[in-house]
C-alpha cells in the first residue's frame, strides 16, 4: 500500500521539499488577506485606535451643511465647565452651527451618542480632546434630537434638539 510514496522522499511526483515551500506560499497568500481585509481596512485594527492616536487623525472638524446658503444661519454657544455643559439642552434650527467652548481646566471631547462609538450622528464627533479656550464647531443637518456627551468623562451629557 506505498502506492502514493515514491522511493525519492516525496508523496507523488514532488519531493517533499516542494509540498513545504507549496504550503509557505499558501499560508504567506492567506496572512497576505487577513492582514488586509482585517488590519488594514477602516473596520479592522485602525478603528481601534487609542483617544491620543485618534487626535493626530483630525485636528478641530466643523461640518458644514450639505445644502442652503449660510447666510440667515445661526451660530448658538455650549460652554463646559467643572459642572459639565451650559446649557445641557439647546434647540436650533436646520443648518445651524453649535460650537463648544472648554471653559474648564479639564479637556472636553465632544461627541455624539452612544459612548464609546458615536454612531447616533456620524460625523458629529471632535476627534480628539479640547483644552481650555478651544473650541469645536458642527452645524446640523438633519431634524432631531441629539444626545452628546464628553467622551472622557461619558456621564457629562448634553443634547441638541434640531428643528425644521
Amino acid at each position: 500500500m506505498e502506492a502514493n510514496y515514491n522511493k525519492s522522499g516525496g508523496y507523488g511526483k514532488r519531493p517533499m521539499w516542494q509540498w513545504v515551500l507549496i504550503y509557505l506560499v499558501i499560508g504567506g497568500v492567506i496572512y497576505g488577506l487577513v492582514y488586509y481585509f482585517v488590519f488594514a481596512k477602516k473596520g479592522g485594527y485602525n478603528s481601534m485606535n487609542t483617544p491620543q492616536q485618534q487626535n493626530t487623525q483630525q485636528a478641530n472638524p466643523t461640518v458644514q451643511p450639505s445644502t442652503g446658503s449660510m447666510q440667515n444661519k445661526n451660530t448658538t454657544s455650549v460652554e463646559y465647565n467643572g459642572n459639565g455643559f451650559n446649557p445641557k439642552s439647546i434647540t436650533v434650527k436646520v443648518g445651524d452651527t453649535v460650537t463648544w467652548t472648554d471653559k474648564d481646566t479639564d479637556q472636553v471631547w465632544v461627541a455624539s451618542n452612544p459612548h464609546p462609538t458615536h454612531t447616533d450622528y456620524p460625523g458629529f464627533d471632535a476627534l480628539k480632546g479640547i483644552s481650555t479656550g478651544e473650541t469645536y464647531s458642527f452645524t446640523f443637518t438633519k431634524v432631531g434630537t441629539w444626545g452628546y456627551h464628553n467622551h472622557l468623562k461619558p456621564s457629562e451629557k448634553g443634547e441638541v434638539v434640531v428643528q425644521q
